[in-house]
């Protein structure tokens, strides 16, 4: 797999990933602005206001993630309003 992205000292932000091409003889070609890798790990699971950005270390190597604040999507607004519509409720039907 290739990764390219944006260069910032030894930290790539991930933006592109492509399958790898090979010569006749097997070899990987190598891509002029892009790092090969082996495989790409999966994605941390999903966290309500969270988006996951990809980083790739090109002195040792690594694949990381990194957590980034974002405001709360459709779902996870009317997720938070529903949770909070049941609290007023709960509390009326107690009084």
């Amino acid at each position: 797999m290739i990764i390219t992205g944006d260069l910032n000292g030894s930290k790539l932000r991930v933006y592109q990933m492509f399958q790898h091409q090979t010569d006749s003889e097997g070899n990987i070609i190598e891509h002029p602005n892009g790092y090969y890798v082996e495989s790409i790990p999966e994605y941390p699971p999903a966290k309500k206001g969270i988006d996951y950005i990809m980083y790739y270390n090109i002195e040792t190597k690594e694949l990381f993630f990194e957590e980034q604040i974002r405001p709360l999507n459709e779902i996870e607004l009317r997720e938070e309003q529903t949770e909070i519509l049941k609290e007023i409720l709960a509390v009326l039907k107690n009084k």
